[in-house]
Order: C-alpha cells, then structure tokens, then sequence
C-alpha cells in the first residue's frame, strides 16, 4: 500500500501465526499501527485479517511457510516497506501432535531462526525494534 504523501508511514507490527495467540497480539499491538500477520494456512490467515480489519485495525496478511528462508525475507522486506517495524512476535508453529518430527523441526525450529534473523537484519537497519517468541505446547 503506497502512502500518500502528505501521510507519515505508521509504525509496522509483524505477527507470526494467525491462530489464537496471534490473533491476542495483533489486537494489542496493533491499535494505530500498519499490522502484518503471516501465516501458513491460506484460511486462517484470511480469516484473522477479516476479523480484524472489521474490528477497524490496518490489517494485511502475506502467506508465509516461516521454514522457507526466502518467504520470511519477503515477509521482512515487505513490512519494513510500509514503515518503521518495531515489533516481531513469533507464535507460528506446529505441535508434534499433528506433525512429523520432520516437521516440526523444520517449523519449530528452523522457522523460529529464519524470524530471529529477520529481526536481526530489522535492527541493522532501525533501532528500536523488539521481538517475543511466544512457544505453546
């Protein structure tokens, strides 16, 4: 979305995981602020942001699988785009309980490195952004 000119960016929130925990950042973060939710499911995804566009937050969600490296770049060039980012929560990932141990790694704990170096190279380029990683099992 191309700001007008006349218009300062808003400050950016970057939400990985539109499921429960996600979606309880995104609302409180996300009050005046360009808020981006990623996730891997096309559904839950569109869901969240439907929800809370209608709840009037400045909602966009990019599809994101957070294991592949180059999806979390497009996330973090895209975001960083529309504003100054200065907060990454990580909540996406997948329980053991429905996923291969295959999986689960690759999600888990590949993903969570590719969203930390997101983070790391946000930093590079402004100050004052933070990240939580929010784990549940």
């Amino acid at each position: 979305m191309a700001q007008r000119p006349s218009e300062e960016p808003r400050d950016v929130v970057v939400v990985t995981g539109a499921g429960g925990m996600g979606t309880a950042i995104a609302r409180r973060l996300g009050s005046g602020r360009t808020l981006f939710l990623a996730d891997a499911s096309r559904g839950q995804l569109g869901r969240t942001v439907a929800a809370l566009t209608a709840e009037g937050y400045a909602a966009h969600g990019i599809l994101t699988d957070i294991s592949d490296r180059t999806a979390v770049d497009k996330l973090a060039q895209t975001a960083a785009g529309e504003g100054r980012v200065i907060a990454v929560a990580h909540t996406a990932g997948v329980s053991a309980s429905i996923a291969s141990a295959r999986t689960v790694l690759e999600v888990d704990l590949l993903g969570t490195v590719h969203v930390i170096d997101f983070h790391a190279l946000l930093r590079q380029w402004r100050e004052g952004s933070g990240m939580r990683d929010v784990l549940a099992e």
